[in-house]
């Protein structure tokens, strides 16, 4: 096991062929810079966390670090820490390739893509079962003959309930690819094929969700014919895709990534920016008890008329019974400032936004821990991030902390909160994966 931790508070950039209409270069946009992967050594830190003092061994990118995290007590009995967690071994991972997901028992995991011989590129998976202390062996998931993609937010993103785990991510063909596991032998099958039975030069931003009745679906973005559409393929249906963004005007916006929330009362809200004539809006899509997608609104009446494609869509979170918050940046309409939209109809409408106070950032991401404080991290330059956090339901904000790890800033950080925990994961300019537990 390796147990590091600090309460202290990019590689190479992916083209993907160009979707006509995008209006807008395929490069990383502010917050993603180069940096190229670091060779890893092994130094022997000394952490307190839990109450306990202990000495572990963490890869610490060539430096030897001595880090404090809070001790206390953490849902389900997991522990509880505020701090940083070195989670892979080589050093070598991708900007901008990380993800968290935590299931209702508080089990954290964490994927990220690295770069191994000759410059090829697989995508990692380690679990934490003691509230992200430490975390086990880092699992391969896929093989040599795939490359996958990590470009803007195009990276593997991961699910969990307590009996499953899923990752899903697009090569750099386009072919949307799932892993699937038991949570107790996380033994992956061999990845399922989604979105086969859709004609589409490309399928874009697929991510997973697990409904409250356990099954899957994996929401993407394809490019028909007949227009671009938000596609679900549901496990129930063998994975078949169904359109999900029907009911908004226009097609989704064309490189910009989608949300997806199971809610507590077992709706399914997918969330993507609409493109109605260059009109750029943020827009929701409500399956209620998980079915079909039956109703659409929009979440934000800020975006405008935006020429050429932003490359920046929404991410959602419940904070309380039937409310739901959804955070973007209007980076293309603006200089880049993350803005707040709450629905109190789990989806049904929403109060359009407004801007985070003195946050600039892209490509945001929020996590809600068990003290109901809501978090929000953002991209806010070339290799750098900050994180905001409210303990009023988004009416009033922190001022911006930058996120560090022990080996550098980390530049593109994904949060999540559930099972009691708020924790975000990402790629430090070292390029080691980290997992920053804030409640």
């Amino acid at each position: 096991m390796r147990k590091l931790h600090t309460s202290s508070l990019f590689g190479m950039v992916v083209a993907v062929a160009a979707i006509a209409g995008c209006g807008s270069s395929d490069t990383e946009p502010d917050g993603s810079g180069s940096g190229g992967s670091a060779t890893a050594t092994t130094g022997s830190g000394t952490s307190t966390g839990n109450g306990a003092t202990g000495t572990g061994t963490g890869s610490g990118g060539g430096t030897s670090s001595t880090a404090t995290g809070s001790g206390g007590t953490g849902s389900g009995g997991a522990p509880s820490f505020e701090g940083f967690t070195r989670v892979d071994v080589t050093g070598a991972a991708v900007p901008g390739g990380a993800d968290v997901a935590i299931a209702p028992d508080g089990t954290i995991y964490v994927s990220w893509v690295a770069e191994v011989a000759g410059g090829a590129r697989d995508v990692y998976l380690a679990r934490s079962t003691d509230g992200g202390e430490t975390f086990g062996a880092p699992l391969q998931l896929d093989d040599a003959a795939i490359e996958p993609l990590v470009s803007m937010a195009r990276h593997p993103y991961v699910a969990a309930d307590d009996a499953r785990v899923a990752v899903t991510f697009n090569d750099e063909g386009g072919t949307v690819r799932l892993y699937v596991a038991p949570a107790d032998t996380l033994a992956f099958a061999p990845a399922v094929v989604v979105g086969g039975d859709v004609t589409t030069d490309f399928r874009d931003f697929p991510k997973p969700l697990f409904l409250g009745d356990g099954n899957l679906l994996v929401a993407w973005q394809g490019y028909p014919a007949s227009g671009a559409r938000i596609f679900v393929s549901r496990e129930t249906a063998g994975f078949a895709s169904e359109a999900a963004s029907e009911g908004a005007p226009g097609v989704p916006c064309e490189c910009c990534p989608l949300d997806l929330l199971a809610s507590d009362e077992g709706d399914a809200i997918a969330a993507f920016r609409n493109n109605d004539g260059n009109e750029r809006e943020m827009w929701s899509a409500l399956a209620p008890g998980g079915g079909a997608f039956s109703s659409w609104a929009a979440i934000s009446s800020s975006e405008g008329m935006i020429p050429n494609c932003p490359m920046q869509g929404p991410r959602l979170a419940q904070i309380g019974a039937s409310t739901v918050l959804g955070v973007w940046s209007n980076r293309g309409a603006g200089a880049g400032a993350a803005f707040v939209a709450s629905s109190s109809d789990g989806g049904a409408s929403w109060s359009g936004g407004v801007a985070i106070d003195d946050f600039q950032a892209d490509e945001p991401t929020i996590g809600v821990g068990t003290s109901g404080r809501v978090f929000v991290t953002g991209v806010t330059g070339s290799g750098a991030s900050s994180m905001v956090w409210s303990d009023d339901d988004g009416a009033s904000w922190s001022a911006p902390e930058p996120i560090t790890a022990p080996d550098g800033a980390i530049a593109v950080p994904q949060a999540e909160g559930a099972g009691g925990i708020a924790a975000l994961a990402g790629v430090s300019e070292a390029g080691s994966v980290w997992l920053r537990r804030m409640e």
